[in-house]
């Protein structure tokens, strides 16, 4: 069984000097990812054959909250971008 990583390991705590934009920009590629993907479990939710709906549910609700896991880290990244760059030009 083949195991896929989600990026959603934790211990994922900022720190000073992290390269913020870095992750901002892995963060908006994993969101258009997660977006694709749940995209796809709607379609294919939409075109089920009625003994896959529960599946097909299933696929929708779980896309979805990766999706929303995703954008709370992404607007959590770009706030603490913005409050490290803040502080680098009020100390400067």
């Amino acid at each position: 069984m083949h195991m896929r990583s989600t990026g959603f390991a934790r211990g994922g705590n900022f720190v000073m000097g992290y390269d913020g934009q870095s992750k901002i920009k892995q963060l908006k590629e994993e969101l258009n990812n997660a977006k694709l993907e749940l995209q796809i479990a709607e379609q294919n939710f939409n075109n089920a054959e009625p003994e896959f709906i529960d599946v097909a549910v299933f696929e929708v609700t779980s896309a979805r909250l990766k999706y929303d896991a995703l954008i709370k880290r992404y607007k959590k990244a770009v706030l603490l971008n913005a409050l490290n760059t803040h502080q680098k030009t009020k100390s400067i």
